[in-house]
């Protein structure tokens, strides 16, 4: 468990949490607005990224695009 260090957050109280993990081959980066947005509205974000190669629209070790349905 990670500790949070929030000066103005009371100790008594909880903070939501949104866990960002983007879909269909986006980078995690495209969505930096939209969870900072989120940020400023309360919420903790922890924006996931997956490794290359996690996603079927990655492009292979050999250069070439995998096939998808």
């Amino acid at each position: 468990m990670a500790d949070i260090v929030c000066p103005f957050l009371s100790p008594h109280r909880s903070l939501p949490v949104i866990v960002f993990s983007p879909g269909l081959g986006s980078p995690e980066g495209l969505y930096t607005v939209f969870q900072e947005a989120l940020a400023s509205w309360g919420y903790i974000v922890i924006g996931v990224e997956h490794p290359l190669g996690s996603s079927p629209s990655d492009a292979s070790s050999s250069g070439s695009a995998d096939e998808t349905v």
